[in-house]
């Protein structure tokens, strides 16, 4: 189907981003070395810094106004990083009242497959997934996608965004709303300093799943809006 897709700019706490100073110092400190020790501690940094970005507590904030702002939530899919659904899930169902179930490898097989049936039905209107719905698991019915957490590799970014594109009768359009971790600093930071530099590598790597998601959409020109400041600051017009 086609989609709308909607990036939100979501910023990382001072705490954050000291924490994401330090670990990209670490990785940098690793990188010239090829023995087999520093290249494993240099994937485990990597991994800590994926999950950093992934679990921006902002990203909270940013969806509960979210979900205010929705006139009607049904059939929606919320992906989130690992340590990060028992939030999301408290937060939908408590805070919000939305009938909500978990889709995460800690179910059975037929606790999951009651769980996409119940989905596909209406009986709830949100799935809250982690990494197992990215492949082999097919739920056309879903309208909605909220994109917590992602990566870097395409493969699986475009496996999450297939699921929410599937046609379905009665389906005329899906919407996409992605979650882009992005310094505080944005606006302040010395283009010649360590921190800016920092600053752009999150950016660019953003960027790279933004410019896939966007490109298709309907309302491209209008997603490009969101980003055209912040890649413009980093100079990285060229994604």
């Amino acid at each position: 189907t086609p989609y709308y897709y909607y990036p939100h700019l979501v910023q990382l706490s001072e705490e954050e981003l000291e924490n994401y100073q330090d670990l990209s110092t670490r990785i940098a400190q690793l990188a010239g070395r090829d023995d087999e020790r520093a290249q494993e501690s240099m994937k485990l940094l990597l991994m800590r810094r994926a999950e950093l970005l992934n679990k921006a507590t902002n990203k909270i904030v940013e969806l509960s106004k979210l979900v205010d702002e929705s006139d009607y939530i049904e059939r929606t899919l919320f992906y989130c990083a690992p340590g990060q659904i028992d939030d999301v899930q408290r937060l939908l169902g408590w805070e919000h009242g939305l009938l909500v179930q978990r889709f995460t490898a800690e179910e059975d097989t037929r606790e999951r497959q009651q769980r996409l049936a119940d989905f596909a039905s209406g009986e709830i209107q949100a799935l809250v997934a982690m990494k197992c719905l990215d492949e082999g698991v097919d739920v056309p019915s879903t309208r909605t996608a909220y994109i917590m957490a992602s990566s870097s590799n395409p493969r699986e970014f475009i496996q999450r965004r297939g699921r929410v594109l599937r046609k379905s009768p009665g389906k005329e359009f899906s919407v996409i709303h992605d979650m882009i971790a992005v310094p505080p600093t944005a606006w302040t930071a010395s283009q010649d300093s360590i921190t800016f530099n920092i600053e752009r590598g999150i950016i660019r790597k953003e960027l790279e799943r933004f410019k896939e998601f966007a490109s298709p959409a309907l309302n491209k020109h209008k997603a490009l809006d969101v980003i055209w400041e912040v890649a413009s600051r980093y100079n990285l017009m060229d994604f």
